[in-house]
């Protein structure tokens, strides 16, 4: 197992597992390509009404519908300018990249 050895000051020695982590964000990661990754990034930063947790989550949980995005996070019903038809298009459009980028939605 590939990992990091980190010595504690009381001699202790335990190496971290690295390969777990990266092979766990491999496998559940939305969006592999780093183009794919920068446009979304672009996508969700030109809605400068939502908060960044709400920008991160919304490119990270693969929501399918507005009702579903406006479950989990219910501030977005709060948001003047993202009406349900604007966040459906939203999730369409980030649906849309990840389909693109080959890494098939859930």
């Amino acid at each position: 197992m590939y990992g990091i050895d980190v010595v504690y000051t009381h001699g202790v020695t335990q190496r971290l597992a690295v390969a777990e982590g990266l092979e766990y964000a491999n496998t559940f990661a939305n969006y592999k390509g780093m183009e794919t990754v920068e446009a979304v990034d672009r996508l969700l930063s030109g809605y400068t009404e939502l908060h960044p947790f709400e920008r991160a989550q919304l490119g990270s949980m693969a929501f399918s519908t507005a009702e579903e995005a406006i479950s989990i996070l219910p501030s977005l019903e709060t948001k003047i300018l993202l009406d349900h038809q604007a966040l459906q298009g939203l999730l369409d459009e980030l649906k849309d990249l990840r389909e693109t980028d080959g890494n098939k939605a859930l």
